[in-house]
């Protein structure tokens, strides 16, 4: 996961079939912020709230599909 968030604000360096979505990353960061704590060197950037990322990626994505649903469960306690 840090490998991968580390790229949250940089350019995506990797050949893709189709453009990368660098908000595919706001789901992983908030996973690990959740079980991990605050990523060294993402605080400094802006970083959207989890209610303004889109709540639905497609399964090549690599993401859940409705991937707030578990957090604003864990927002609303």
């Amino acid at each position: 996961m840090e490998w991968l968030l580390s790229y949250m604000h940089k350019k995506w360096p990797y050949k893709q079939v189709n453009r990368f979505d660098q908000e595919r990353l706001y789901p992983i960061y908030y996973a690990f912020k959740l079980k991990y704590g605050l990523l060294q060197n993402t605080e400094s950037h802006s970083v959207l709230k989890p209610e303004n990322v889109k709540p639905i990626f497609y399964p090549h994505d690599g993401i859940r599909p409705f991937w707030q649903l578990h957090i604003s469960s864990i927002n609303s306690e």
